[in-house]
Order: structure tokens, then C-alpha cells, then sequence
């Protein structure tokens, strides 16, 4: 993936109920306004919803090739 200003990021995978997880990342892309638009993978394993999250991930950051530090909101550093 390109985009992202720092080569470290961090994923938490966390189990919606018995059957579904749900994976955030701790940055987010703002949209066009400048309103973080914090994105998630869904999936029924863990692994499907990183592997969900990072195909979203993905896309959004391919969409553009010019990204700058102001692009990108992070989570608080206690979220993670």
C-alpha cells in the first residue's frame, strides 16, 4: 500500500459476537471536507476481517497518488 506518511501502523481485530470479528485500523483517511472517515473490515473469521480491512484499506489509498500528512487522522494512542 502507498499513502500512509509512516511505515507503522497498528490493527485490532475484535470479536463482534460468536460468529463475526471486526477489524479498525488506528488512521483513518479524511474525505473531502476534512471529516475523519474511519473504515473497518467485517469477516467471520479474524483473518477475513483483516483481510477485509486491508483490501478497503487498499482501495482508498490507490484512489489517490498524491497524499499528504494533513490526509490522515490517528487514533488516540490509548485506543490501541
Amino acid at each position: 500500500m502507498r499513502g500512509i506518511p509512516w511505515t507503522k501502523y497498528k490493527i485490532k481485530v475484535l470479536e463482534q459476537g460468536s460468529q463475526d470479528f471486526l477489524a479498525v485500523p488506528n488512521v483513518c483517511v479524511k474525505d473531502a471536507n476534512g471529516t475523519p472517515d474511519w473504515i473497518a473490515g467485517l469477516g467471520r473469521t479474524e483473518a477475513e476481517a483483516l483481510q477485509d480491512l486491508i483490501t478497503r484499506l487498499s482501495e482508498t489509498l490507490n484512489s489517490r497518488t498524491d497524499w499528504q500528512v494533513e490526509d490522515f487522522e490517528w487514533s488516540d494512542p490509548q485506543d490501541f
